[in-house]
């Protein structure tokens, strides 16, 4: 018997179970994603079970850049930190006003510096 595995489960990106629980809690997800080249992009994103994934807000180093942010290396904290900052003034902007974090498949470490 052939059991059928979704892709994204297949190569180790999606976990369903941790999805599945956080889109059941009803509250917009902050999706925290590193770029292989050592950037940091941020989302809001909203589930809608007709169209799939709504993406309410981004922001990411390069529009820090474009803002008239310096150029300091991409993941230095202080950096974290306005992506974070800029994408909560843009959410409540857009009425979000509480979100669960999404990491994905990464695990956190207390107290860790990337």
């Amino acid at each position: 018997m052939h059991v059928r595995v979704f892709k994204r489960k297949r190569e180790g990106i999606t976990d369903y179970r941790k999805r599945l629980a956080l889109v059941k809690s009803g509250l917009p997800r902050l999706v925290v994603r590193p770029s292989g080249k050592g950037g940091i992009q941020a989302q809001i994103v909203k589930f809608s079970p007709r169209g799939g994934d709504i993406v309410v807000a981004t922001v990411n180093e390069r529009s820090l850049r474009k803002r008239g942010g310096s150029r300091l290396m991409a993941t230095a904290p202080p950096v974290c930190y306005l992506v974070g900052y800029m994408l909560g003034k843009l959410a409540l902007s857009r009425e979000v006003e509480e979100a669960v974090l999404d990491i994905g498949r990464r695990k956190l470490t207390r107290g860790a510096e990337g």
